[in-house]
């Protein structure tokens, strides 16, 4: 039997007509909302800074629902991350329209981690400040946080075409 771990998926922003294609890629790799309670955005709608996670998936999932929402949705902000599972460590990534998509390995809030041997190699290669910054994700983690800010409580309806 393959490993199995968590995956949560937090959405920061949206066009809301790639909303609906968001929440087929929510809905086929059967995630669902991480807290249960009134007010929360019905099947059919697509809530900003919420998390959307499921349980157990299969290890290298974060890496298969990142690749289905680029596809299906590349006007959307957001990350997705899996936890370590055993002695590996989690599977972290973000994405912004302008920024591309960047990649991590993480710990288990999505955090993410990188070896002695990685943090070495950065210096060594003595990039430029702005360079090096990217190489670490920090322009995606700031980017997702004025998002989250900024997007805070929105929920999407595809079928109305309403935020």
């Amino acid at each position: 039997m393959s490993d199995r771990t968590p995956v949560q998926l937090r959405i920061l922003d949206c066009p809301i007509e790639q909303a609906q294609a968001v929440i087929d890629v929510i809905e086929q790799t059967g995630l669902h909302l991480e807290h249960v309670e009134d007010g929360q955005p019905a099947d059919d709608q697509l809530g900003l800074g919420l998390i959307y996670m499921d349980n157990a998936v299969v290890c290298g999932s974060a890496a298969k629902i990142a690749n289905a929402l680029h596809q299906a949705a590349s006007g959307a902000s957001w990350e997705v991350w899996e936890d370590p599972e055993q002695t590996w460590l989690g599977d972290l990534y973000r994405f912004t329209p302008a920024l591309g998509l960047w990649s991590a390995d993480c710990n288990s809030v999505g955090d993410p981690l990188f070896t002695s041997a990685q943090a070495l190699g950065l210096i060594d290669e003595r990039l430029p400040r702005a360079r090096l910054e990217t190489k670490l994700g920090i322009p995606h983690a700031e980017a997702l946080r004025e998002l989250a800010t900024r997007n805070d409580g929105i929920v999407l309806s595809p079928s109305t075409g309403h935020a």
